[in-house]
């Protein structure tokens, strides 16, 4: 009886120290990435300002399940947008700026958003950036694809 007893206050104890723990993990997010275009901002635009052309490049936004994209302000070169992510309920926010230079532009695209409170969720954020950024870099990488093929 003794053993049962101290191996069910050992998972209590481990339980607990879990859910502490996962009180002290942040529930807010970010993931940035950026990528460099052979093009001029006017040739990129067109595909970044328009959520509609955004099945064409931006392949976490499909993959996430994505519900709705809405452009939140659109100031020069910078797009700011929030969607609903149909996985998780929640409201995200993001940002796509074209950064022109000498020789062609950089496509920085932000994601950031604000997770539920229970404990595996915060346990997931730790992998958020690892899960996330591969389809945000395959994406910015079709962007690419798509602006320098024309």
């Amino acid at each position: 009886m003794n053993r049962i007893s101290a191996l069910m206050a050992a998972t209590f104890t481990v339980l607990a120290a879990l859910f502490v723990f996962s009180m002290t993990i942040s529930p807010e997010w970010s993931v940035q990435r950026r990528i460099f275009i052979n093009a001029r901002p006017a040739g990129v635009m067109p595909y970044v300002s328009d959520p509609t052309s955004w099945k064409k490049w931006n392949k976490w936004s499909l993959k996430q399940g994505i519900s709705k994209v809405t452009v939140v302000s659109a100031a020069g070169n910078t797009i700011k947008y929030s969607l609903i992510n149909k996985q998780t309920g929640t409201v995200e926010k993001g940002t796509v700026m074209v950064i022109g230079s000498d020789l062609g532009v950089f496509v920085v695209e932000k994601v950031e958003g604000k997770s539920n409170a229970d404990p595996l969720t915060r346990y997931m954020l730790l992998l958020h950036e690892k899960l996330f950024s591969e389809d945000m870099e395959n994406g910015l990488f079709t962007l690419k694809h798509e602006v320098e093929g024309k």
